[in-house]
């Protein structure tokens, strides 16, 4: 789409993740002017905190989210957070558009008994944890237990897995946080479990990824043979899955256990999970993709729970949110209010409008469709004046706002310290520590 405008549009973007900059970079296009709103003082979201440390290939995109943000038109303002140092109202009456695309942090829960005891934790705390996030940082994770159990098939679900079979010394050259790595240096988890309600042609992973799980270092996979029997349709999951059906051993450090048509029940113990209960499922003929129940139960001993089930948005005061899906409710991108109407000039886009699907260049689409509705929107309307960036800067006076600049100090400061420890970077994992760094 060709600008239609005689003046610049001035268009809010809440969350500095792909889905921000891509919906920023559409922006730009169209000559429109972008405030690019962080709440931390570090940009990049699921790229710099969601991403696997031992899979730096996938944080190349951040090479182009640092062109987009080198746009005269484009303000960044890292460590402002919506709600609570400027208000969604407030947002409104300073742009013609605002733009959310704040992604989803938070953990779905299963609903079953036992999954508050100690020793069971929701899948983002422990990625955030290793990943260095600020949000994370005291969160202490017990690894003196022998097992682990993992609910979820998907990605998330193998780097979890990954990051507790791989050997430190595998770990020590990403850039892990120092603090998990030294955590996991201690670790004397043996068993890995990874359980699944559906079958192996279900999983979310790719054969790809299970070839990395083979390929770390004194560590074996193991599963129920019958499991990929009765898989369908037959995929190559399953028959990478099925080449490895004789090499299994039991002598190595650690042992990877699928478990396949598996439902959780509860989790047992006292003050702390002892173990996990889980029922047998069975697909349905009619359609593989859906399990039914079979009242058999089984138990895996362990001390430690992470649930890799699903992640979920979090609700941001004045902004309308729908608690049970974990997201804003939209239609055709436009924010839905409690009355179930269009509120004028409020957009969703990413995770936070979907939920959490596709990977991480699915958001692009997303956003561009987004940036198109609000470029029609506002064409077919008249623009009056509004204070756009320099009415935000002067709401945020005497509040430390990172700018983009300031960003790019943390980031050599990061790559500096990192160069000592042989790391690609070593990230802060404070607040205060990310803006001392930004001076």
């Amino acid at each position: 789409m060709q600008s239609t405008f005689t003046s610049p549009p001035e268009i809010a973007i809440v969350g500095a993740g792909p889905s921000g900059f891509y919906a920023a970079e559409a922006l730009l296009k169209l000559g429109i002017n972008v405030a690019l709103i962080e709440r931390l003082p570090a940009p990049f979201g699921l790229v710099r905190y969601g991403v696997a440390p031992d899979h730096q290939k996938l944080k190349t995109t951040v090479a182009a989210y640092e062109r987009i943000a080198q746009s005269s038109r484009l303000h960044f303002f890292g460590n402002v957070q919506v709600g609570r140092d400027v208000s969604v109202d407030n947002l409104r009456k300073m742009f013609h558009a605002v733009i959310f695309a704040h992604g989803a942090h938070g953990d779905r829960t299963l609903g079953i008994s036992g999954e508050d005891l100690g020793g069971c934790h929701g899948a983002s705390a422990f990625v955030g944890w290793y990943n260095a996030h600020p949000d994370c940082r005291d969160h202490a994770f017990d690894l003196s237990q022998p097992a682990a159990v993992i609910l979820g098939n998907g990605n998330v679900a193998l780097d979890i897995a990954r990051i507790l079979a791989k050997p430190v010394e595998a770990l020590a050259a990403s850039d892990i946080a120092d603090h998990a790595l030294q955590a996991l240096a201690a670790s004397n988890i043996r068993d890995i479990h990874i359980v699944g309600r559906r079958g192996p042609s279900q999983a979310k992973f790719s054969a790809n990824e299970l070839r990395e799980l083979a390929q770390i270092e004194d560590c074996s996979i193991h599963f129920d043979a019958r499991d990929l029997a009765e898989a369908n349709p037959p995929n190559s999951t399953v028959a990478w899955l099925s080449s490895l059906a004789h090499s299994a051993v039991d002598s190595h450090r650690r042992r990877i256990h699928f478990h396949f048509f598996k439902r959780p029940v509860r989790v047992e113990g006292t003050q702390r999970m002892s173990s996990m209960v889980l029922e047998k499922t069975l697909a349905c003929e009619a359609d593989p993709s859906r399990v039914t129940g079979t009242g058999e139960e089984c138990q895996i001993p362990a001390g430690l729970l992470f649930k890799a089930v699903g992640y979920r948005g979090h609700a941001i005061p004045g902004l309308p949110f729908d608690h049970e899906r974990g997201v804003v409710p939209t239609l055709q991108d436009r924010v839905l209010g409690d009355e179930g109407q269009a509120i004028p000039r409020l957009y969703a886009t990413g995770w936070v409008k979907r939920g959490p699907s596709g990977v991480i260049g699915t958001n692009r689409a997303d956003s561009v469709a987004v940036t198109r509705r609000v470029a029609e929107d506002l064409a077919a309307e008249h623009l009056g004046d509004v204070g756009g960036v320099q009415a935000l800067q002067d709401h945020l006076c005497g509040r430390t706002i990172i700018a983009f600049k300031d960003w790019l100090r943390i980031d050599q400061a990061e790559i500096a310290a990192g160069l000592v420890a042989s790391k690609p970077r070593e990230k802060f994992t404070r607040v205060q520590e990310l803006l001392a760094a930004a001076q």
